[in-house]
């Protein structure tokens, strides 16, 4: 008893603390002790080399390597630049901003590509529930292309249900030349027969 009134009361006397993620958002937003300059688009971001080695071992790769980015201290990464910031938010925050399924679907293909596990994880997360008819062939592809299992079947199933109204769909007329996924949905559909 003793235990939870002293425990209550230095939680009421403590000053009210800023959270590691908005002091790490913080360091993000104004670069303070940046090392890095990282060049995407026509947009500039200070970065630390620390924070994106601790967060990917293929950034790890990029810096460690004998490259004229490590003596110049920059990266240039092909990204849309606002679906980078977001990135970079998530790599010292660990947590996501609100966005649309575009950017989430960008988001995934940069988490893929730079292995960043948890973004990965809660980008499928986000897409899996936010499949439409005009935008599951745009997920399907990246669930492809990022081999989320996981995300293709759910991609695949709400495919086989909506079908005919996703064929008039404009993508649909861009689609019909990824022969490869085409085949996997005919072959979905004929196993459900």
């Amino acid at each position: 008893m003793a235990r939870r009134q002293l425990s209550r009361t230095m939680t009421a006397n403590q000053p009210k603390m800023n959270s590691m993620a908005t002091d790490m958002g913080k360091l993000f937003l104004d670069g303070m002790f940046s090392d890095l300059t990282i060049n995407v688009g026509f947009r500039k971001f200070r970065a630390h080399t620390a924070i994106l080695a601790a967060r990917s071992q293929v950034f790890v790769a990029m810096l460690q390597s004998d490259m004229k980015e490590k003596t110049e201290k920059t990266l240039a990464i092909d990204s849309d630049p606002e679906v980078f910031e977001h990135f970079l938010y998530y790599l010292y925050t660990g947590k996501a901003r609100k966005m649309s399924v575009a950017t989430a679907l960008s988001l995934l293909l940069l988490a893929d590509k730079y292995d960043i596990k948890d973004l990965k994880s809660e980008m499928v997360d986000f897409t899996r529930f936010h499949l439409s008819t005009s935008q599951v062939l745009d997920i399907f592809v990246a669930a492809d292309l990022c081999n989320v299992d996981i995300l293709r079947n759910e991609a695949l199933h709400f495919i086989h249900c909506n079908l005919r109204e996703i064929m008039r769909n404009k993508e649909w007329k861009t689609f019909r030349n990824r022969v490869d996924l085409v085949d996997e949905i005919l072959e979905y559909m004929r196993s459900q027969c």
